[in-house]
Order: C-alpha cells, then structure tokens, then sequence
C-alpha cells in the first residue's frame, strides 16, 4: 500500500488592499517578463472583494462626485439638513454604495471624535436593508418592520440606513407599501429625530419596442428609474421640500477606470507577468468603455485566468438623450476623423448601444431643431422629417431600422454649427398622446356599459354621442323642458387641448391617477351608475339621472342660451340615447302632446321607441 501524501498546508496570501501606494500606476510599471508558463491566479477570493476600497481616497469616482455625495451626508449626520431621504441613482458599478458605505464610516467617526465617544467597529456605521424571508411577516410588511426598528438608531447609536437591496417592488401591494413607508418617513415630524437614509438604485431601462402601443410608456415593468420606483407626485413633493435629494452618477470616466485596473495588475504582477503589452492594453481599452468598475475587475480576473481576448461580455449600453445626442451632433470620440467617418461611427455605437429604435425616432422628432438654437435653414429640417418618416414607412423591416438616424444625421451634418449652446432636451410628446387616447376610450366605453346601454361601436359613440350629446344635454331648451339649472357636459373623454412636450421623464403607472381637466356631468353620470349596479340594483329607463355638479366652471348665464334652431331641435332630441328623468303621468303625457306635432316623432311613439 503506498504511502499517503503529506498535505501541503493552504498557501497564505496578504490581503492587499488598493490602500497601498503605487509608485507607478502606469502600463510601464506592468512587468512584461515572459515565464514559459503563465501561473494560473487564486481563485478562492474575488478581486472585487481582494482590492475593495477601504479608503475614501481609493474611491474610483470623480472627486467632485464623491464632494458632493460627501456634503450632503455629512450635514445629514450632524443633523443640520432638513434632507431625509438621499438618492443615488445612475448605473451599474458606478460606485454609489461603496461611496456612501465609506463616507458614513469616516463621518460617524469624525462625529464620535467631536462628542466623545467611541465606535470600535465599522459595522455600526451602517445598516442595510436585505430583502429576505422572515417567518411569521408577509413579505409586504417586511420593509415596514425594518424601518420601525430602524428608528431607535440615532444619538450614541447613530448610523447610515442603506437600500440598495428593494422588496419585491413588482407586486403592487409590496410597492405601495414601500412608498407609504418612505412616505411616512421623509414627511415625519421636523422635530422627531430620525437616522440618514441612502437609496441606492441602479436604474434599468428595458426594450419595450416590441410590445403594444398602449403599454409603450415609462413604469416601473419596463423602466426602474427613481421616478417610477417612488412615484413622481411623491418625489417632485419631497424634492419640492427639501427632503428628499437626488445625485445622478454617471459611468465612470477612462481616466479613473485605467487608473484603478492598472493598481490591480501591479498588484497581481506575478499573474500578468507571461501577458503581452499590446494584448492586455487592447483588453484594458475594451473594458473601460463600460464604465463599470465592478464588471471591469471580474471580466479582468476572467481574462488573467484563461487569457481570453473578448473585451467584455456586458452590454455597453446608453441613455436615450445620449443616443439622441449623438446623432444629432455626432461622438466628440471620434472629433479627429473626416465627417463621414466620425458619422459612421456615431451611428454604429449608437445601434449597438440602444436597440429601443421606435423611442429613439420619436425622440429625434422631438429634438432635432435643437441644433445651432434652431437656426438653419427650413429645408434642413423637412429632410429630417421626411427621413423619420419614410423609416415609418418600413417598420418591420430589420435591416431598416438604421435607416432613420443615419438619414437625419447626413442632414444636420449640413447645418453650420456656429455655438456650443443648444436647448434642452425633451421627451416625446407619444406617451402623453397614449394616456389621453387611453383615457378618452375608458370614458366612452364606461358611457356605453352604464349610461347608454346600446351596442355601440367605439367610432360611434365618439363621433355622435361625444359630440353631439353635450351640446343637447347643455342647451337651455333642455335643461328647461328636463328641469335642470346648473350642470355641465364636456365632450366624451374630456374636451381638446393642445399636448406639450416635457423635459422630466413621463412616468404613468396607473392611469386612473392621471385623469385631467374639470368635473363633468358624464363622469358623474358613470359613477352613479357603477355604483348602483355594485348595489345590486337594476337599472331601467325609470331612474333618475345622477345628481348635476354645483361646481361649473367659468359657467355664466350666456353658457345657457340655446344654440340650436327650434327646426332641428326636436329631430336632434328624437336621437337621443338615454334615460329620461321619472315623471308624473298627467305631466309626461302633457308634454307628449306639446311635441307630437312632429310627425316624424309620432312614427316612433306608435313604434314604441321613444
């Protein structure tokens, strides 16, 4: 029997920390020393957990970012802001919860300094939410639970709440709940002392250009953003008044990207020993492009492992204004090229950046006059329209879909630039159209269910019920013969106005919360009859209308003049589809009597339609 091998015991290895000063962060400082054979690195530890910051001053962030996150926290920690929610949002690997996990610790220390006391460990500096399984608490109530008991954490045991891990926001009941609770929260008594609270959220835009017209709009299925995560009303409230404030992270620069790579191939010299300058160079160049610094230090450990050539696996993907931005003043990146080249490219990053096309075309129309302030020559701008529109023409077709944003910027690439100042830009006016076109067939639908009662189609009801009815319900000669003094109709779905377009994001998540314009007759009309009908009781052609709205607005007395000829007021009354109001007998038959001269309106008495 052979003998047993000896165990080896288990190589030690320092915990090097990014801490450490380099001499030389350069690709000279890299060693290019070619072994036979590559060492193959550890992977018992992650590098991104290896050489995770442990200092503010390792932070691979914009100095003038980490300041501003800075400030903001600090002056929530002494207590001197009325800020009670902090929102850091922008993309992935940006840095925003190691920022804040960092300056929590090196601002509650400097604050136990000042008051005398003592924190012994980092952890206390900061408590984080994870969204996990607890028995005995729905799932809804969980959050609601850990910020209750987060309350009692401030004076000696004063620390930072972090949300960077979120309950299960795509459940509407879980969603509400979180709102309601950061509601309560940020609105809470001035004078209740509360701990900082820092949401982290790394914002996601989905492809939607797939899925049907009325479902192209900003929520939070397709789009996890601050605004459809909190609810605008709720954010624009708090932002309104001061507690809540938001800081934007951009990807992070090259510069800062290199920088921090480069320290990790330093470190690791004996792993990047056997690589070629010109190979790990071309690598480095692919994955900075991201601007990812979490997913550029694991596509680095992956390469030092199988020496792979593919830049990177993650999708390099771009904003919708900077996929606009970049075809209506093409990349600064390629600035040094000749036009058609720089155009080339700029196009080509922008498709394999953006795939949302039909957005992105939308948003070009909305957009393209920005350039030069709109000053160009009017020709210029028909181009753009007329190309947008021929790429309508192809939908479906997939080799066209390039077709739109190159022909716009072969047309502004005629427009002589003369200042760098341009106008803001706006969101397409498209989803504020589907919210209307929306609302407008849920009224005339709920008005053909409940009021009408007739087996109308949707072009009917709106074309001769929207139109015309108002106008009978609302002359005086009717509101004379029915009774009726102060109520108003507006058009079916509300009256016409004129849609402009918006620089904030245009979130709608539930359209019944989005219903404009003033109080009408109709919808109290449909109200009154979905609730009767929830009641249990049946309607007839007996039943009273709905009571009129005291409230009529801008409504005076020559609103109630009579706009129709006496000629054609009894054919138009002869139309109409709703219920008359319950009158005595001796009464209803008077007033058959003064109206059946008509001879038309006897034909349908004796045939029992009206």
């Amino acid at each position: 029997m052979p003998p047993k091998r000896s165990k080896k015991p288990p190589q030690k290895h320092e915990e090097d920390s990014l801490s450490e000063d380099v001499d030389d962060d350069t690709e000279e400082a890299i060693a290019t020393s070619a072994p036979q054979k590559r060492p193959r690195p550890d992977t018992s530890l992650q590098w991104i957990d290896k050489y995770e910051p442990t200092r503010v001053e390792d932070l691979c962030l914009n100095p003038r970012k980490l300041r501003e996150v800075s400030d903001v926290l600090e002056s929530m920690i002494a207590g001197k802001s009325g800020c009670r929610l902090l929102v850091l949002s922008g993309p992935a690997g940006s840095s925003k919860s190691t920022s804040v996990k960092l300056l929590a610790k090196k601002h509650l220390q400097e604050r136990s300094a000042r008051t005398g006391g003592s924190m012994s460990t980092s952890a206390n500096s900061i408590v984080e939410y994870f969204d996990s399984k607890i028995e005995d608490t729905y799932q809804k109530d969980q959050f609601r639970d850990f910020m209750d008991g987060c309350k009692f954490l401030v004076g000696n045991n004063l620390s930072v709440i972090l949300i960077e891990d979120l309950p299960n926001i795509f459940y509407n009941e879980t969603l509400y709940e979180f709102r309601d609770c950061l509601r309560n929260w940020v609105f809470s008594d001035a004078n209740l002392h509360l701990p900082p609270v820092v949401l982290c959220l790394s914002e996601i835009e989905r492809n939607q250009s797939g899925e049907p017209g009325q479902k192209a709009y900003y929520n939070i299925e397709n789009n996890l953003t601050v605004e459809t995560l909190l609810g605008r009303d709720f954010f624009n409230l708090g932002a309104a008044q001061g507690t809540i404030k938001r800081i934007k992270f951009l990807p992070i620069a090259k510069t800062f990207m290199k920088k921090t790579l480069n320290k990790i191939i330093s470190k690791e010299s004996q792993v990047f020993g056997s690589a070629k300058k010109k190979d790990l160079d071309e690598f480095l160049n692919g994955i900075i492009e991201t601007g990812d610094i979490r997913s550029s230090i694991c596509n680095l450990q992956f390469w030092s492992m199988y020496g792979l050539h593919s830049p990177s696996d993650r999708e390099n993907q771009i904003s919708l204004f900077h996929a606009v931005g970049k075809v209506i003043h093409s990349s600064s990146k390629f600035a040094g090229l000749d036009e058609q080249q720089s155009d080339a490219l700029s196009i080509k990053m922008v498709a394999d950046a953006y795939s949302n096309f039909s957005l992105l075309h939308l948003t070009l129309l909305e957009n393209y006059q920005i350039v030069n302030g709109a000053d160009y020559d009017v020709n210029i701008a028909a181009q753009v329209v007329d190309s947008l529109s021929i790429n309508d023409t192809l939908e479906g077709v997939e080799e066209s879909q390039e077709y739109g944003i190159m022909a716009t910027r072969a047309s502004l690439r005629q427009v002589p630039v003369k200042s760098g100042r341009t106008q803001p830009m706006k969101f397409s006016r498209h989803f504020k159209t589907i919210r209307e076109s929306n609302k407008v067939r849920r009224e005339v639908s709920d008005y053909v269910r409940y009021v009408s009662r007739l087996r109308l189609s949707f072009q009917e009801a709106n074309l001769v019920d929207g139109c015309l009815l108002p106008r009978i319900y609302n002359s005086f000669r009717y509101r004379l013969l029915n009774g009726r003094t102060r109520y108003n109709y507006n058009r079916l779905g509300g009256t016409f106005a004129q849609i402009f377009a918006d620089e904030e994001l245009p979130v709608m998540e539930d359209e019944s919360e989005f219903v404009s314009g003033a109080e009408d007759q109709f919808k109290a009309d449909i109200r009154q009859k979905i609730k009767e009908e929830n009641e249990g009781d049946e309607g007839s052609d007996d039943e009273v209308m709905s009571d009129a709205v005291d409230d009529s607005t801008g409504e005076t007395d020559d609103d109630l003049n009579d706009t129709f000829d006496d000629g054609n007021f009894d054919n138009l009354l002869s139309s109409m589809r709703t219920q008359t109001t319950t009158k005595p007998k001796e009464t209803k038959n008077k007033e058959l009597e003064d109206i059946s001269d008509d001879p038309e309106l006897d034909l349908l008495v004796s045939q029992g339609m009206l």
